[in-house]
């Protein structure tokens, strides 16, 4: 299996599940992606937008924890490259 650089697998998660997905967790990648594109579906329909921004935030919180904690398991600590 090749190393996934923590690095480029972080600067990826900026677009949710992309970090996911390098890091060759690609199902739960596209399932964070959808929810994310959903989130911010509904958030352009006005007094949804209560419910679509937070959940869009949400999202991105977790695909960042998760590709970091993802790589750092994967590494064996913070090996950044």
């Amino acid at each position: 299996m090749k190393k996934k650089s923590m690095l480029l697998a972080c600067i990826l998660s900026i677009i949710p599940g992309l970090g996911l997905i390098y890091i060759d967790k690609t199902v739960f990648g596209v399932i964070v992606m959808i929810v994310a594109f959903l989130g911010l579906l509904i958030s352009l329909t006005g007094i949804l937008a209560i419910l679509g921004i937070p959940i869009a935030i949400f999202t991105e919180i977790i695909a960042f924890f998760a590709t970091i904690f993802g790589v750092w398991n994967y590494r064996g600590g913070w090996k950044w490259l």
